[in-house]
């Protein structure tokens, strides 16, 4: 009995040695209340070595219970105590606190924007289990150091001249990490949110066409057509290997500081014509302007799977006209044999006879003239400013449609 209480007390020992040896061992994730396993923080430590290999980014990420004092303060000294390299970013999901910190270092603070944070965090937090969340964090980071994805895009098209008398850099498409809708401006609750990306995805299945939702409290500089199409671009939007798709970006403000833009690309290009983003702008500014955000976006989704939706095809077309002539000619053909008041004359004797028809006189009488003129409608230029041309080649060189205005 002794024997089996001294083996089963060493085989927990060994367990709890290899639990702590495995935390240990991991320079990058750091679990104050074992919310993940030995293999899952196995599997995630690699994915941050992989990372750090690449692009010499130490990219770490912290689950704590309860901190004391400031969450940010917390972050930066364990940085600095455990972090290989003076380029980083470290992510501490303080549990107890209900806070979350955010911290960078080295040149991490200049190409990591405050945008950026947010679209990282909520990389993490839009994901139900703590090991899907940190894995997609790390993904986001590395769309971001994976040439510069959000912080500095191309701004030449790809073979033309950026000034140097070098080319610029070719763009390279990158898979996308984020959900199709992204409230960086914080218009929607979790719920509206949750419920607008399912139907985006289904749509996505369905019609093989992605439709997404930006919402972003700044232009940062920009104007809106060009971060709507930045963003799609650099962040892997589009269906399939042409990335065919459409996404709505919103910027909320006041009276005639908000505004709205749709880009397309790809096969998007062709299903959603300029004058039908217009027309599905128009049908969005109500709920905009009354800040009925979800339905405004639920207006965009049903106007997008209408067009999306296939037109019948001129072939049945062509039938269902041709059956109806026959039917038509079966029935009126029917109808005019009954008819035996007529009878068919070969010469005009019937018309000449005696008596048959008396011609008295006959004149003309010209009794004047009137010209009517309509004058042609000119067209009205009194709209808010916005942009509704043709397809234009972003900062990527790669082409896209779209419009836009300011309301």
């Amino acid at each position: 009995m002794k024997k089996r209480i001294i083996a089963l007390l060493f085989a927990l020992v060994i367990c709890f040695s290899a639990v702590i040896s495995a935390s240990a061992a991991s320079t990058h994730i750091f679990d104050d209340g074992s919310h993940l396993s030995y293999e899952e923080i196995a599997e995630l430590d690699s994915m941050a070595n992989r990372i750090e290999n690449l692009y010499g980014y130490c990219v770490m990420f912290c689950i704590a219970e309860n901190v004391d004092g400031s969450t940010y303060d917390y972050s930066e000294e364990l940085y600095n105590l455990e972090a290989d390299s003076e380029n980083g970013i470290l992510i501490t999901d303080n549990i107890g606190g209900e806070k979350y910190s955010i911290y960078l270092s080295g040149d991490a603070e200049t190409v990591i924007t405050e945008q950026i944070e947010d679209i990282i965090w909520n990389a993490y937090d839009s994901n139900e289990t703590y090991y899907g969340g940190i894995a997609s964090y790390y993904a986001a980071v590395e769309t971001v150091l994976e040439g510069g994805a959000y912080a500095s895009p191309v701004t030449t098209p790809v073979g033309e001249s950026d000034g140097s008398g070098e080319s610029a850099t070719e763009f390279v498409p990158v898979e996308r990490t984020l959900p199709l809708v992204v409230d960086n401006a914080d218009l929607l609750t979790t719920e509206e949110e949750n419920a607008l990306c399912a139907r985006f995805e289904t749509l996505a299945q369905e019609y093989q066409m992605e439709l997404a939702v930006l919402t972003v409290p700044d232009l940062e500089g920009k104007t809106a057509e060009e971060y709507a199409d930045d963003f799609y671009d650099y962040n892997g939007y589009g269906y399939g290997e042409n990335d065919d798709g459409m996404l709505v970006l919103y910027k909320p403000g006041e009276e005639g500081n908000r505004y709205i833009h749709i880009t397309t690309h790809g096969k998007g290009l062709k299903a959603f014509s300029n004058s039908v983003c217009d027309n599905i702008i128009d049908s969005m500014i109500d709920d905009l302007k009354n800040e009925n955000y979800a339905s405004a976006f639920n207006t965009y989704a049903d106007l997008g799977e209408k067009y999306l939706k296939p037109n019948v095809s001129f072939i049945w077309l062509l039938m269902c006209i041709v059956i109806g002539m026959l039917a038509g000619f079966i029935i009126i053909k029917s109808i005019a044999g009954k008819n035996k008041s007529v009878r068919k004359q070969t010469n005009a004797t019937v018309y000449t006879r005696p008596g048959s028809m008396v011609v008295t006189g006959s004149y003309d009488t010209f009794i004047g003239k009137r010209l009517y003129q309509t004058p042609k409608p000119k067209s009205d230029d009194s709209s808010s400013g916005g942009s509704s041309g043709g397809s234009h080649t972003s900062s990527s060189g790669r082409s896209h449609g779209g419009s836009g205005r300011s309301f």
